[in-house]
């Protein structure tokens, strides 16, 4: 690590490198809770917006939280956090699910 950020370092950067991701979305108050909780995953896993490392913090907060598996696809329906994988194309999505 070239050098050491506080938590609220590391967000302001990743909201700030990633802004155009989330500025046009609509979001549910509990959508914008639980995007924060995500993107602070994003920041202490080292963890960019490539659909790869977006699985990667996905996997985590689905198997390392408390929260059930059901809720946390409730939170990213919530967050309309889905819409970003529109982005990619079905194939982009299936080499990246075979690399996790």
């Amino acid at each position: 690590m070239e050098y050491a950020n506080t938590l609220q370092q590391g967000l302001e950067k990743f909201n700030k490198k990633n802004m155009k991701y989330s500025s046009k979305r609509s979001v549910s108050v509990e959508g914008e809770a639980f995007l924060i909780c995500h993107d602070i995953a994003h920041v202490v896993f080292g963890c960019d917006t490539a659909i790869y490392e977006k699985g990667i913090v996905k996997i985590w907060i689905t198997f390392g939280t408390t929260l059930s598996f059901w809720k946390v696809i409730s939170s990213y329906n919530d967050a309309n956090d889905f819409q970003l994988f529109r982005m990619y194309s079905f194939l982009h999505v299936i080499k990246n699910i075979l690399r996790y």
